[in-house]
Parts: C-alpha cells; structure tokens; sequence
C-alpha cells in the first residue's frame, strides 16, 4: 500500500466500523483486502465478506491476485444466497464476495457470525427505504468489525 492507504487501511482497523470515501483511482480495492485481511488474522471465526455489485466482485478478485498473488487471500465469489448462508455458517476462516442482491430475499441471520464486513460501492445504503438497504442493516447486527467503501457518500443531487 502507498502511505496514505496504509494509514487510512490502519484507523480503519483500529475503529472496527469505519467509511472510507475515496475518489475513483485512489486505491479502495487494495485498502478494504487489506483490512479484510488484517480482521480474518484477529478474529477467532476469521470470516470476512465483500458485498459489491455484482459487476464489481470479478474486478475485486481480479485486484486481489494483483495485489498478493495466486498465493494471497483471494475472496471466494458466493453465486447463491444459500453458498452466502454456508460461507457465514462454516467454521472455516476465508474471504469471499458476493453482490447486494443476495439479500433481496430477507435478511441473513448467518452473517452476525461473520467476523467483518465490507460493502464495496456503499452507495446503496444512501437510498430511501429499499429492501435491500433495511435488509442489509438488519444481517450486519452484531458483526464486530464493518468497513464501507465508496467513491459517493452523498446523493448527487442535492435536493
């Protein structure tokens, strides 16, 4: 990481729950790896999922075998709301993605068991009252460390 990176990446982790509001190009994908990375090494469960748009996940993975390798934490891509119910259940650490839409359904009860969590593109919460925003908020109860990423905090309109 550059040094700005590594010292937004490290308030982050100190916080537990933490925005990152970052311009395209300033290297959001290399820091939330990273501080998922950092959560799966103290937490005992060592589960952290990304949730992105589903066009955003392939470009995630891709990042991610720039950023470490074959041989680093390559988030596993959950196609399913039930591989997403597995993943949070497991007693297996790992990292894995998975789009917003999974949670169109109802909320996840599983996911209180994951160690942290990482919304990519956070716009989505910024909305009114849709499903998946109330859903999204309701899963991540009692999920200790939750980082949200995004390039617009605020609607473009400001109206």
């Amino acid at each position: 990481l550059f040094d700005y990176q590594r010292w937004i990446t490290q308030m982050a982790f100190d916080a537990k729950r933490f925005a990152i509001w970052a311009d395209c190009g300033l290297g959001k994908s290399p820091m939330q790896l990273e501080w998922a990375r950092q959560v799966r090494s103290v937490s005992p469960q060592g589960r952290v999922l990304i949730m992105a748009p589903i066009e955003v996940c392939r470009q995630t993975i891709e990042e991610a075998r720039k950023f470490y390798g074959e041989s680093g934490p390559i988030p596993t891509l959950l196609k399913t709301r039930k591989e997403l119910e597995e993943f949070c259940r497991s007693d297996n650490a790992g990292l894995a993605i998975t789009n917003y839409e999974k949670l169109i359904d109802g909320p996840c009860d599983h996911m209180r068991w994951l160690s942290g969590l990482v919304l990519d593109e956070s716009s989505i919460l910024k909305g009114g009252g849709g499903c998946i925003k109330w859903t999204l908020i309701k899963s991540a109860k009692g999920i200790e460390y939750k980082l949200s990423c995004t390039a617009t905090p605020a609607p473009n309109d400001t109206m």
